[in-house]
């Protein structure tokens, strides 16, 4: 992992993250580009070519130089993070030599974790005054690019303690004071944000629900930045285009056992099977097949984290809870999820559902495929 030292503006290796101290930044991409750790390099050695002796790392001359060629937003959260005690600070604009195609993929996997270790996560809003309320209804804050963008999803659950920055890097505020107001923005429970309750009781389509509408630049990231949020890795694979998403999702099945990654592309107003036959349709067919990205023998699988838009307040039903429920007799068998090369083969509990007849017209019969209990 590399670190950036707040007093040098230097690019140091940790070869063990838990073992060091550093803060680190969430934020949203400028439009005209970061600096990247090329840049960084770059700008060093430049500086130090420009004086006829050796400089020490700390000689304020070689830093003015330094500081004069780095971007605003690196220089000031250097300044603010080390008048808060923190010697190191971890950038991914900066902090990831993208150029190595191992590096790029071993830190994608491991952000999750580097987010947890921090000591704090500052939260930096170019969009957000530090002179309003960021509670009211209409505040910036609410409104915030930084609440829509898919990586600051899990920089927004991980971390243990975190600070919101507004565009002049004056505190707006913590998770801790702000949590009721990101729940309302998010509909990511506040206990979650203050980890009193742990992620992993959160149903895959409610987790799958919090993604639901943010943006990435890359397709892939749609599912690369949920890695952490579901406890899997997966090789990165730029160009792959929405099979990472489908990977994703195998993942998941082969390592959660939970059906509601099943339930997405659900309407708003349909939560449960209704009695006639004909209004099981809407809930089958919600989603064109026509608009799906995904490859058309992925269809048990959504194409994107929008398909769960409605998917929110699902909860998983402990197996023999759910037999039990539904009378099975084979209540220990639990159902299997195997991806093959024709799609996903799977088994499924069935039970019969009569509809009594009504008139002139005969009762009628059908079968159901059991996923999961709302």
């Amino acid at each position: 992992m590399w670190l950036l030292n707040t007093s040098t503006y230097q690019i140091v290796f940790a070869e063990d993250p838990s073992q060091v101290r550093y803060a680190i930044l969430s934020h949203v991409w400028s439009s005209t580009g970061e600096q990247t750790f090329q840049h960084i390099q770059t700008i060093h050695t430049s500086a130090r070519s420009s004086f006829p002796y050796t400089c020490e790392d700390t000689d304020p001359r070689l830093l003015d130089v330094i500081r004069s060629q780095l971007s605003t937003k690196i220089t000031s959260c250097c300044d603010y993070a080390r008048s808060q005690g923190h010697p190191n600070l971890w950038i991914d604009a900066c902090c990831i030599d993208k150029t190595s195609s191992a590096e790029l993929s071993e830190a994608i996997n491991s952000m999750f974790t580097w987010y947890s270790q921090a000591d704090v996560c500052y939260v930096f809003l170019s969009d957000v005054s530090s002179s309003e309320n960021p509670v009211e209804k209409l505040s910036f804050f609410r409104r915030s690019i930084w609440f829509k963008r898919g990586w600051t999803l899990q920089e927004l659950i991980v971390p243990s303690r975190i600070v919101f920055l507004a565009k002049d890097w004056r505190m707006i505020g913590t998770v801790a004071g702000l949590a009721k107001t990101i729940e309302d923005v998010t509909g990511i429970d506040a206990d979650i944000l203050l980890h009193r309750r742990q992620l992993q009781t959160v149903s895959v389509a409610q987790r799958m629900a919090w993604a639901a509408g943010r943006e990435t630049t890359r397709i892939e990231d749609e599912a690369y930045c949920l890695m952490g949020i579901f406890g899997v890795r997966l090789a990165v694979i730029y160009g792959e285009g929405s099979q990472a998403f489908v990977r994703l999702q195998e993942e998941i099945m082969t390592r959660i056992p939970d059906q509601s990654l099943f339930l997405w592309g659900i309407q708003p107003d349909v939560r449960c099977f209704p009695p006639p036959p004909a209004t099981l349709w809407p809930l089958l067919t919600s989603v064109s097949m026509v608009h799906l990205r995904a490859s058309k023998s992925a269809y048990l699988f959504a194409s994107s984290p929008m398909d769960f838009f409605h998917s929110k307040g699902f909860t998983p039903v402990p197996l023999g809870t759910f037999s039990g429920m539904l009378e099975l007799p084979d209540a220990s068998r639990p159902p299997l999820h195997t991806p093959s090369g024709y799609g996903v083969y799977t088994t499924l509990p069935i039970i019969t559902l009569s509809i009594p007849a009504e008139e002139d017209q005969e009762g009628t019969e059908f079968q159901a495929a059991i996923l999961v209990r709302m």
